[in-house]
């Protein structure tokens, strides 16, 4: 399986990477893996913020893709890892308010700040091992949007034993302050295996 792949901000920004490191360490360790280092927004100026959510029952990991380096290849750093332990043992309260923002420790759910302004490649991996009787499964798939100054996306990725896929939707809230979710039209999905073939692409 793929292992799980700031100029300063006040919080929450900061407490959002703090908390993404965190969760990246822990998780490499549970996973023995080697260590990718988490996201950051590199001196952005601009911010966006994005909820990673997933419906999978084993580990999902979202690794942002730098295609700065090719063609000699791609290089990563992780924006998200959730793993259903249970017990709250893998959740996080996000430390973000974002619209529609749980107040609760989730584990399915990851609210972090991303550079706005350019392109965000997104790799997206769902991996469950085998278990006694159970065959191990994992998928995954890339996409790219273009996060606005701002703005609010909702990252989803969807798993059964036969597929996976997700989507970008952009949130807002109506009148009433619910939330609403609407198409991002920027956002394309990306088939890929291996994040270096976006080189080839």
């Amino acid at each position: 399986m793929p292992c799980p792949t700031t100029r300063p901000l006040p919080n929450p920004v900061a407490r959002s990477a703090a908390i993404a490191l965190a969760t990246s360490v822990a998780t490499v360790l549970a996973a023995g893996c080697s260590f990718v280092r988490p996201y950051s927004i590199d001196g952005a100026a601009e911010v966006a913020m994005v909820r990673v959510t997933t419906d999978f029952g084993g580990s999902t990991f979202v690794n942002a893709i730098d295609l700065s380096p090719c063609p000699s290849g791609t290089s990563r750093t992780q924006l998200a890892a959730l793993t259903p332990l249970g017990l709250g043992l893998g959740g996080e309260v996000s430390p973000l308010k974002m619209v529609g923002t749980s107040p609760k420790k989730e584990e399915l759910i990851r609210e972090r700040v991303v550079a706005a302004g350019k392109p965000l490649v997104l790799h997206v991996h769902g991996n469950r091992p085998a278990s006694i009787g159970v065959p191990g499964w994992q998928c995954g798939f890339g996409l790219t949007f273009l996060p606005q100054a701002g703005a609010q996306y909702e990252v989803a990725f969807k798993a059964n034993p036969n597929t996976c896929t997700g989507g970008v939707l952009r949130l807002g809230a109506n009148e009433a302050g619910a939330v609403t979710r609407t198409p991002e039209p920027s956002a394309r999905l990306i088939r890929l295996r291996d994040p270096d073939d976006l080189c080839r692409s």
